[in-house]
């Protein structure tokens, strides 16, 4: 009897004992992990606020801490980095045992009378990766009055999550001396997925707002680096007002400028020039180059020609226009090439030197690819055919060599007027002077044996024919529309206070209609000297964007503006709705209107 009552206490002790390691083993992984159980549907519902303490909007509160409750788990530490308290107070973070709940205590004690704001950014998610939609504010009054501006908007973007807004008070400071680079904002909130952000609890005063891809989290720009965009102008806040604002971010600008790194000889007369980064294809020419002899300076060697290498391109292909003796040192020198940022070489890093290769260039330029194979369908009817060679081409060619006709049963019935374009010195482009014939054979062809090389050697034989057929214009579209602008300054360079604009230009606007489902982006413009109604036609079917904006500087470029020295973006407007295009169709009366 005794060894079975020990025994069953035994059993109850080790019993107790297991429930609680299963206990403890719980709380353990709820605390650790935080997270909903796995199985069913993926979920797909993204985190956002449900309650605060104290709520919103709250006056005459001097809280010694906040709560921020979620919806469901989300990963703490994002949490915790995108966190943004205004004015800046030291806080400390604490969560629940549920872990669904945020305690922010403050550290030091707050002002009476001021409206404190808590930002939570957008790049925080749940267990699932699932990020907010919207940033989330909350703000109180340690006062009576609770400071009641907002200013909101969007951003213009395909992935706008992430992007931080930040937002300038002008009043204590020279609008002129505000340089983002060294100041840090005094409000700053994060774009989610839907491109939405707000301010919330301004005082009355002029604000300077920009849109900023902070690369470093430093809340300062950092030039180069970082891509901003600006506001079309500062803005006048009102008490109690709310101001609305449409941004748009370019790409982060460059500022490093192109070195000329090495020279390296394939043969005689072909060298190959390397530089530290891409080159524009535009300021690659011949005369960009000049190569001498280091020791007699007098001694120059003309360039033939010029082009970006096939395999890099931070690479140049320089044909010289005799061969080079070797036993001299060769010193070669650039000038106007610039960078797809526009930066020119400097001239404490233009030259290069090397010893000229022993072997005579005797590979001959050849054909390797056009810009479309034969029997291509559905081709649109202002298609321009680009064929690029492994090597530098003579360019003084007749246009005759080559054949550009429509066909009826693969016979030619007509000859299509074009010209070829020089895009290149081993790049050429035949560009067609009209529309082609819808729904109909083309063909175009040249023996390309007929070209010649540099040296005035025939290329590599071989016969280019390509057939293609064009779309059937028949089941085209359109889209007619109104372009109305309210603002008193237009035909003004707002950017310049200059009436006749960059160059002696009046402004203008352009008004644009773009793919979005095509598969390659089919892009179409209209330019208008003042607002009017504008009008799209022949468009293939489909799903379409629609936007406008006001050209200060008539250069056809949308302008972002700048931080440092202040220039606010160009104004623009976008239609929020897809414009359908059906075959046949034409969609009426499409207002797009300047806020």
């Amino acid at each position: 009897m005794f060894f079975v009552i020990g025994h069953w206490s035994l059993i109850v002790g080790l019993t107790r004992l297991l429930l609680v390691a299963c206990f403890l083993l719980l709380v353990a992984t709820g605390c650790a992990n935080s997270q909903a159980p796995s199985g069913g549907p993926a979920d797909k519902v993204p985190p956002k606020v449900i309650r605060t303490v104290p709520p919103t909007k709250s006056i005459n509160v001097h809280p010694n801490e906040v709560e921020i409750e979620f919806s469901k788990f989300v990963t703490k530490p994002q949490v915790a980095q995108n966190l943004i308290v205004t004015p800046a107070l030291k806080t400390e973070l604490s969560w629940s045992f549920g872990g669904k709940t945020l305690y922010v205590a403050f550290k030091e004690p707050i002002d009476s009378n001021i409206t404190v704001s808590l930002t939570l950014g957008t790049q925080y998610s749940d267990p699932q990766g699932n990020k907010p939609e919207a940033s989330y504010t909350l703000v109180f009054a340690t006062g009576a009055k609770l400071d009641s501006g907002v200013i909101s908007g969007f951003l213009d973007d395909v992935k706008p999550e992430g992007t931080f807004v930040y937002l300038y008070p002008l009043n204590a400071i020279k609008a002129d001396t505000l340089n983002p680079a060294n100041t840090k904002p005094k409000y700053r909130t994060q774009i989610g997925s839907n491109g939405k952000f707000e301010f919330q609890a301004l005082a009355k005063g002029r604000y300077r707002i920009m849109a900023i891809r902070d690369e470093s989290k430093d809340d300062v720009f950092n030039k180069g680096t970082d891509a901003v965009g600006m506001a079309s102008d500062d803005i006048n806040l009102a008490d109690g007002s709310t101001a609305t604002v449409a941004l748009r971010v370019g790409t982060a600008e460059d500022i490093v400028a192109p070195k000329l790194f090495d020279v390296k000889p394939f043969t005689n007369n072909h060298l190959l020039v390397k530089f530290s980064e891409k080159i524009d294809t535009a300021s690659v020419r011949a005369e960009a180059f000049m190569l001498t002899d280091s020791a007699n300076t007098s001694t120059k060697i003309p360039i033939k020609a010029a082009h970006l290498s096939l395999t890099n391109p931070a690479f140049v292909d320089v044909y010289c226009a005799e061969p080079l003796k070797v036993g001299i040192r060769w010193k070669m020198t650039v000038g106007a090439l610039k960078d797809a940022g526009g930066n020119v070489v400097p001239d404490s890093a233009n030259t290069a030197y090397f010893n000229a290769a022993t072997q005579a260039d005797t590979v001959l330029p050849r054909l390797l690819r056009a810009s479309l194979t034969d029997s291509t369908r559905d081709m649109s009817v202002k298609s321009r055919i680009t064929f690029t060679f492994s090597g530098a081409v003579d360019t003084t060619f007749a246009d005759s060599l080559f054949t550009f006709a429509p066909m009826v049963a693969r016979t030619d019935v007509a000859t299509v007027p074009f010209r070829i374009v020089r895009k290149a010195a081993n790049m050429l482009v035949l560009e067609p002077l009209q529309p082609l014939v819808g729904n109909t054979w083309h063909r175009c062809s040249f023996s390309v044996m007929d070209l010649r090389s540099l040296n005035g050697t025939p290329l590599q034989d071989s016969l280019v024919n390509i057939h293609f057929l064009t779309e059937d214009p028949r089941g085209y579209g359109g889209v007619t529309g109104k372009l109305m602008d309210s603002s008193t300054n237009v035909g003004i360079n707002a950017n310049t206070n200059d009436s006749t604009g960059s160059g002696g230009k009046r402004g203008q606007y352009i008004v644009i209609l773009e793919s979005k489902d095509a598969p390659v982006k089919q892009i179409f413009r209209q330019i208008l000297a003042t607002p009017a109604a504008w009008e799209f036609a022949d468009v293939p079917p489909g799903s379409y964007r629609l936007s406008a904006f006001y050209d200060a500087n008539s250069n056809e470029q949308y302008d972002y503006g700048q931080p440092f020295p202040f220039r606010p973006a160009e104004r623009f407007t976008v239609f929020l709705q897809d414009v359908v295009i059906r075959p046949r169709w034409t969609v009426e009366n499409v207002s797009l209107s300047f806020p």
